[in-house]
């Protein structure tokens, strides 16, 4: 009988004659055995037996988290059918055969490997192999609501919000809504400590692949059945979900996406009439900290018990409740890796209210709308045998020396703003803190311009950026004398000057700054980027009354043969900018 898998569920299927030919009848298995409690990595591959199948997993490569974070991602899964005689009896044939040739045949080194790896693997395949109950099927069939559904009254939640939610969870076999399974339904109302935990059957891929994140495996859900409708529909009637908002924890809408897809599979109506809403949406943080924002990463930093290697749906619904309690009832921030509970006397600085999405709701703040002109007033090319000479950097240290050189090369008196500053985040109480996802480099800034590594291990790194910074202050003295003479009028120029908003409720830090004019300096191209509006948002609230100006310090950038970076030119840009709110 042929098994149909879904086709992008990467499934081949193969004879066990063909499987064991090309895999050399499994020659490679002992440094290859599938292990369900690893993860697997990335360009490898693995030999997993149940006790209906013979598979070998193989896996590529991909990034997550921006980039930063290598996963393995499933490349194929060739499957051979077993019948319970022949995956025993076609080892037996190919040791005879070989056994055969070699009588023929002179002496072979390659050939006395081969018969001593079938002779082990002979003596040893039915204990390799799971005990054959019989040939692998989709599941078919029904189950009862109730079946599913149980009450621990030590779970109920004694917040006043409690009856508003019932909190949702997911285990599943990989990351594609469309093509991977979903194994587990998990449901909590926190008003009375009701729960429904469900396991589901494979439909789309012939073995479970997560075993080592959320601990289902194949025999924990071989002769588990389909959701239906009849069951739904009760779901909805017991947890009373049209009249609560169903909370689930994941990246974007996964959780949802995972089962509108099941549904939809499955002829499924009614999810339409349900209300979701992600946790992660609730919690004002950098956008930058996703990939830190783990459910068990935030437990931890709280000081929620409870958080286990191996997820379990219930488990898992009973630690979202609770975060989303604290950072809900006691209207949590995270910046900086560190938990905050926010203030209503903190001043939000300006360029949080872009990066951090959820901070103007949190902290009842109108974010204005905004629009604005721009206007080219000066360009300046850094002359080609300096250029050949520099380097951009890797991390915003770049940033960090370019504008610091150009501080002191225009003489900007430094604002004694840390003080305040300091004082300001004196007011979010600390209440926890999330592992660091980067190395910060500590450096002091020179007045000379210069930067001084305070970590001997990193002076080398330090003293490369400042070889380059001196190299761009050799050649710019007309963008040292514009900024001085037709932005500032030979007038003191500050740096690092607070400004703040009408109401005191958000600050903005001024690159430079005088009585008359403000001039926002980034080391990319500001109006040909993404974060353009970000900018303009901090501008505004640095404004007052003065004249607005931005500089784009822009690193043109090409790549040899070899792939290296080379920088081709660097250019200056300085923009008049006006602000108007809508």
């Amino acid at each position: 009988m042929k098994i149909m898998f879904l086709k992008q569920s990467k499934t081949v299927v193969e004879s066990l004659k063909n499987f064991y030919e090309t895999t050399g009848y499994l020659a490679d298995y002992e440094s290859h055995k599938w292990q369900k409690d690893t993860a697997p990595q990335w360009f490898n591959h693995y030999y997993k037996f149940t006790s209906n199948l013979i598979m070998q997993i193989s896996y590529e490569c991909s990034k997550t988290n921006y980039g930063m974070t290598i996963i393995a991602k499933l490349k194929e899964i060739i499957v051979a059918f077993r019948d319970g005689n022949s995956e025993y009896e076609l080892i037996r044939e190919k040791l005879r055969e070989l056994k055969e040739e070699r009588s023929k045949n002179r002496k072979s080194k390659n050939l006395d490997e081969q018969i001593a790896w079938l002779e082990h693997l002979n003596q040893n395949i039915e204990y390799m192999l799971p005990k054959f109950t019989k040939c692998f099927n989709f599941n078919t069939g029904e189950k009862s609501c109730s079946e599913s559904i149980s009450i621990d009254k030590t779970k109920i939640s004694q917040s006043s919000i409690a009856n508003q939610y019932v909190v949702l969870d997911l285990e599943t076999n990989g990351l594609r809504t469309a093509n991977d399974d979903l194994l587990s339904i998990a449901l909590y109302d926190p008003s009375n400590g009701k729960t429904y935990s469900r396991l589901l059957p494979l439909e789309l891929q012939p073995t479970v692949l997560t075993t080592y994140i959320n601990g289902i495996d194949d025999t924990d859900i071989e002769n588990e059945v389909p959701l239906n409708q009849k069951e739904f529909d009760d779901l909805i009637t017991e947890f009373k979900l049209t009249d609560k908002i169903i909370l689930f924890y994941s990246g974007g809408k996964f959780d949802y996406n995972f089962l509108s897809k099941y549904c939809t599979r499955h002829k499924i109506c009614g999810m339409e009439s349900l209300r979701f809403e992600n946790i992660k949406d609730k919690i004002a943080s950098d956008v930058y900290a996703a990939g830190n924002l783990t459910k068990d990463n935030l437990c931890n930093a709280l000081g929620i018990s409870g958080v286990s290697k191996v997820h379990n749906g219930i488990n898992d619904c009973y630690l979202e409740w609770r975060l989303f309690e604290q950072f809900v009832c006691d209207r949590l921030l995270i910046k900086n890796d560190c938990i905050y509970k926010f203030s209503d006397d903190y001043i939000i600085p300006a360029s949080y209210l872009t990066s951090f999405p959820r901070l103007a709701e949190l902290a009842n703040i109108e974010v204005p709308i905004l629009c604005h002109q721009h206007s080219l007033l000066f360009e300046f090319y850094l002359p080609s045998n300096l250029t050949k000479k520099i380097r951009k950097f890797p991390t915003n240290i770049t940033g960090i020396s370019i504008e610091n050189m150009i501080n002191s090369m225009v003489g900007a008196k430094q604002c004694d703003s840390k003080e305040f500053l300091i004082l300001n985040n004196s007011k979010l109480k600390i209440v926890g803190k999330l592992p660091s996802k980067y190395e910060e480099i500590p450096i002091i800034k020179n007045e000379d311009g210069t930067l001084k590594s305070l970590a001997p291990e990193n002076e080398e790194y330090i003293r490369a950026v400042n070889e380059t910074c001196d190299v761009v202050r050799s050649g710019i003295d007309k963008v040292i004398d514009f900024i001085k003479t037709k932005i500032f009028l030979n007038k003191e120029i500050r740096t690092q000057e607070i400004s703040f908003s009408e109401n005191n409720k958000v600050l903005a830090l001024c690159d430079l700054s005088s009585d008359d004019a403000v001039l926002e300096i980034k080391t990319f191209d500001i109006f040909n980027s993404y974060k353009a509006e970000d900018i303009i948002r901090q501008m505004y609230y640095q404004k007052g009354n003065r004249e607005l100006y931005a500089m784009s310090v822009i690193f043109e950038l090409s790549y040899t043969k070899k792939g290296e970076q080379r920088i081709d030119n660097l250019i200056f840009k300085i923009y008049k900018v006006e602000i108007i709110k809508k």
